[in-house]
Protein backbone atom coordinates (compact mmCIF):
# COMPACT_ATOMS: atom_id res chain seq x y z
CA UNK A 1 0.00 0.00 0.00
CA UNK A 2 1.40 3.63 -0.75
CA UNK A 3 -0.19 7.00 0.10
CA UNK A 4 -1.44 9.33 -2.72
CA UNK A 5 -0.72 13.14 -1.99
CA UNK A 6 -4.01 15.21 -2.94
CA UNK A 7 -3.45 19.04 -3.12
CA UNK A 8 -0.78 20.73 -1.06
CA UNK A 9 -1.03 18.76 2.56
CA UNK A 10 -3.64 15.81 2.39
CA UNK A 11 -2.10 12.30 1.62
CA UNK A 12 -4.88 9.95 1.22
CA UNK A 13 -4.86 5.82 1.08
CA UNK A 14 -3.25 4.56 -2.66
CA UNK A 15 -3.51 1.16 -3.87
CA UNK A 16 0.08 0.58 -5.81
CA UNK A 17 -0.54 -0.86 -8.86
CA UNK A 18 -3.30 1.57 -9.52
CA UNK A 19 -4.33 4.98 -11.29
CA UNK A 20 -5.47 8.63 -9.69
CA UNK A 21 -8.26 8.68 -10.57
CA UNK A 22 -9.76 5.09 -8.57
CA UNK A 23 -7.52 6.74 -5.82
CA UNK A 24 -9.58 9.48 -5.66
CA UNK A 25 -12.93 7.62 -6.19
CA UNK A 26 -11.97 4.95 -3.35
CA UNK A 27 -10.93 7.70 -0.71
CA UNK A 28 -14.36 9.92 -1.85
CA UNK A 29 -12.36 13.09 -3.58
CA UNK A 30 -14.59 12.37 -6.69
CA UNK A 31 -17.65 12.07 -7.86
CA UNK A 32 -18.66 8.73 -9.61
CA UNK A 33 -17.48 9.55 -13.36
CA UNK A 34 -20.19 7.42 -14.62
CA UNK A 35 -23.47 9.03 -12.78
CA UNK A 36 -25.03 11.45 -14.89
CA UNK A 37 -23.08 14.20 -15.98
CA UNK A 38 -20.41 14.23 -13.48
CA UNK A 39 -17.92 13.15 -16.29
CA UNK A 40 -16.92 17.15 -16.59
CA UNK A 41 -16.31 17.32 -13.19
CA UNK A 42 -13.94 14.63 -13.10
CA UNK A 43 -11.84 15.86 -16.02
CA UNK A 44 -10.81 19.00 -13.81
CA UNK A 45 -8.78 16.29 -11.96
CA UNK A 46 -6.91 15.55 -14.86
CA UNK A 47 -5.37 18.94 -14.62
CA UNK A 48 -3.63 18.38 -11.58
CA UNK A 49 0.07 16.44 -10.67
CA UNK A 50 -0.29 13.87 -7.92
CA UNK A 51 2.64 12.43 -5.95
CA UNK A 52 2.69 9.25 -4.28
CA UNK A 53 5.19 7.63 -1.71
CA UNK A 54 6.62 4.71 -0.59
CA UNK A 55 8.75 3.97 2.83
CA UNK A 56 10.70 0.84 3.20
CA UNK A 57 13.63 -0.57 4.56
CA UNK A 58 17.20 -1.92 3.24
CA UNK A 59 19.13 -4.08 4.65
CA UNK A 60 23.02 -4.23 5.22
CA UNK A 61 23.68 -6.62 2.43
CA UNK A 62 21.83 -4.27 0.21
CA UNK A 63 23.87 -0.93 1.35
CA UNK A 64 27.01 -2.89 0.89
CA UNK A 65 26.78 -2.63 -3.04
CA UNK A 66 28.43 -0.35 -4.92
CA UNK A 67 25.10 -0.47 -7.39
CA UNK A 68 21.52 -1.18 -6.63
CA UNK A 69 18.62 -1.55 -9.28
CA UNK A 70 15.21 0.01 -8.13
CA UNK A 71 12.51 -1.30 -10.06
CA UNK A 72 9.73 0.57 -10.70
CA UNK A 73 6.45 -1.02 -13.02
CA UNK A 74 3.52 0.55 -13.73
CA UNK A 75 4.36 4.13 -13.92
CA UNK A 76 1.79 6.85 -15.94
CA UNK A 77 3.17 7.85 -18.82
CA UNK A 78 4.96 11.34 -17.02
CA UNK A 79 6.35 10.49 -13.86
CA UNK A 80 9.85 11.61 -11.72
CA UNK A 81 11.33 8.97 -9.46
CA UNK A 82 12.84 10.54 -6.33
CA UNK A 83 14.73 8.49 -3.76
CA UNK A 84 15.07 10.36 -0.56
CA UNK A 85 14.26 13.39 -2.41
CA UNK A 86 16.95 13.00 -5.13
CA UNK A 87 15.49 12.95 -8.60
CA UNK A 88 16.97 9.50 -9.79
CA UNK A 89 14.74 8.72 -12.97
CA UNK A 90 12.07 10.36 -15.50
CA UNK A 91 9.29 8.48 -17.46
CA UNK A 92 7.84 10.26 -20.78
CA UNK A 93 5.48 9.39 -22.65
CA UNK A 94 2.68 10.85 -24.93
CA UNK A 95 0.41 10.06 -27.99
CA UNK A 96 3.19 10.68 -30.35
CA UNK A 97 6.37 10.01 -29.20
CA UNK A 98 8.71 9.22 -26.53
CA UNK A 99 11.31 11.11 -24.63
CA UNK A 100 14.33 9.41 -23.65
CA UNK A 101 17.06 11.20 -21.72
CA UNK A 102 20.20 10.04 -22.12
CA UNK A 103 23.12 11.14 -19.46
CA UNK A 104 26.79 9.99 -19.17
CA UNK A 105 28.69 10.37 -16.21
CA UNK A 106 32.08 10.31 -17.93
CA UNK A 107 32.65 11.52 -22.09
CA UNK A 108 30.69 9.76 -24.18
CA UNK A 109 31.45 9.55 -27.88
CA UNK A 110 28.95 8.43 -30.91
CA UNK A 111 26.29 8.16 -28.52
CA UNK A 112 24.02 5.69 -30.36
CA UNK A 113 20.63 4.23 -29.45
CA UNK A 114 18.36 1.46 -31.20
CA UNK A 115 15.56 -0.58 -30.54
CA UNK A 116 15.86 -4.22 -30.73
CA UNK A 117 13.66 -5.63 -33.26
CA UNK A 118 11.80 -2.23 -34.22
CA UNK A 119 13.04 0.25 -36.78
CA UNK A 120 12.47 3.76 -35.70
CA UNK A 121 13.94 7.40 -35.92
CA UNK A 122 15.46 9.42 -33.27
CA UNK A 123 15.32 13.01 -32.95
CA UNK A 124 19.41 13.24 -32.69
CA UNK A 125 21.54 9.56 -33.19
CA UNK A 126 25.40 8.90 -33.26
CA UNK A 127 26.14 12.41 -31.01
CA UNK A 128 28.95 12.77 -28.54
CA UNK A 129 28.07 13.57 -25.16
CA UNK A 130 30.17 15.40 -22.45
CA UNK A 131 30.22 13.97 -18.90
CA UNK A 132 28.22 14.85 -16.47
CA UNK A 133 25.23 16.08 -18.59
CA UNK A 134 22.37 14.84 -20.20
CA UNK A 135 20.43 14.84 -23.66
CA UNK A 136 16.72 14.96 -24.59
CA UNK A 137 15.83 12.44 -27.63
CA UNK A 138 12.66 12.21 -28.79
CA UNK A 139 11.76 8.75 -30.77
CA UNK A 140 7.85 9.70 -32.56
CA UNK A 141 5.71 6.63 -32.46
CA UNK A 142 4.57 7.46 -36.57
CA UNK A 143 8.38 6.49 -37.24
CA UNK A 144 7.85 3.26 -35.85
CA UNK A 145 7.56 0.04 -38.30
CA UNK A 146 5.36 -1.58 -35.21
CA UNK A 147 3.49 -0.81 -32.09
CA UNK A 148 5.74 -0.06 -29.08
CA UNK A 149 4.88 0.64 -25.33
CA UNK A 150 6.95 2.64 -22.61
CA UNK A 151 7.70 -0.87 -21.47
CA UNK A 152 8.73 -2.45 -24.77
CA UNK A 153 11.10 0.45 -25.05
CA UNK A 154 12.43 0.04 -21.91
CA UNK A 155 12.89 -3.16 -22.61
CA UNK A 156 14.34 -3.10 -26.05
CA UNK A 157 16.37 0.09 -26.00
CA UNK A 158 20.02 -0.06 -26.36
CA UNK A 159 22.39 2.70 -25.79
CA UNK A 160 26.05 2.53 -26.71
CA UNK A 161 28.97 4.80 -27.61
CA UNK A 162 32.45 4.07 -28.83
CA UNK A 163 33.31 3.23 -25.23
CA UNK A 164 30.66 1.27 -23.61
CA UNK A 165 27.56 -0.78 -24.76
CA UNK A 166 24.33 -1.12 -22.37
CA UNK A 167 20.91 -1.80 -22.28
Amino acid sequence: MADAKVGTEEWIPAQVPGSVLNDLLMAGRLPDPYYRDQEARVKEFANYDYEYTREFEVDERVTGCTEVVLFCAGLDTLAEIRLNGMLVGKTAEDETGFIIIVKANAFAKAVYLEIEGVDGVFSDNFFDLPGKTEKVVRLEKSGLTTNLSLKDLREKLAVSSLFEHTR
